[in-house]
């Protein structure tokens, strides 16, 4: 139960706590490396009480990072048809996990799970990576963006064509 307050409470936190919204991406990145470490634990580790443990810190930085991937994804995403469309990829990509656990945590894998837990690791440690990934990519874009690299998709659209630019429009900027 204390896991899932956590989980509950980091978002709410950060969400109406006043953090500034450049700090979404980086609250992903914090929430991955909690998991990695408490995926990485479950799987090496034989003590009972500290795979418990590592439950909490699996379970809480898994749950609470989903919303800022979503929160993320729901910023930098404009106009609404392009912003519904990442809201539907990141919420599959989220619920992926659901699907897959049911031929990861077999019984004959039973009581160590590591099989499960393992791709759980890597599922973990992918997110961190593109979570980084992520971060730079903002600030290479936006960079570009800063030096009219990006200004020839104003050239020769009409008023309605340069409104429905959205996120492609050059004077966009991504939240990091």
């Amino acid at each position: 139960m204390a896991d899932t307050l956590l989980s509950f409470a980091r978002p709410l936190k950060h969400n109406y706590g006043q953090s500034p919204p450049q700090l979404v991406q980086g609250a992903c990145a914090v929430g991955n490396a909690v998991t990695i470490v408490g995926y990485g634990i479950l799987v090496v580790s034989d003590n009972s009480h500290t795979r418990y443990g590592a439950c909490f810190l699996a379970f809480g930085g898994t749950a609470s990072t989903v919303p800022f991937f979503l929160s993320w994804a729901v910023e930098n995403s404009a106009p609404e048809p392009v912003r519904g469309a990442n809201i539907a990829i990141v919420a599959g990509a989220g619920g992926i996990g659901s699907l897959i656990s049911v031929w990861a945590y077999l019984p004959s894998d039973a009581p160590k799970y590591r099989h499960g837990f393992s791709l759980n690791l890597a599922w973990a440690c992918i997110s961190f990576i593109l979570a980084i990934i992520g971060v730079l990519y903002v600030h290479w874009e936006n960079a570009k963006r800063e030096r009219g690299e990006r200004d020839d998709r104003l050239i020769g659209k009409s008023q309605t064509e340069l409104d429905e630019l959205g996120s492609q429009h050059p004077e966009y900027r991504f939240q990091p």
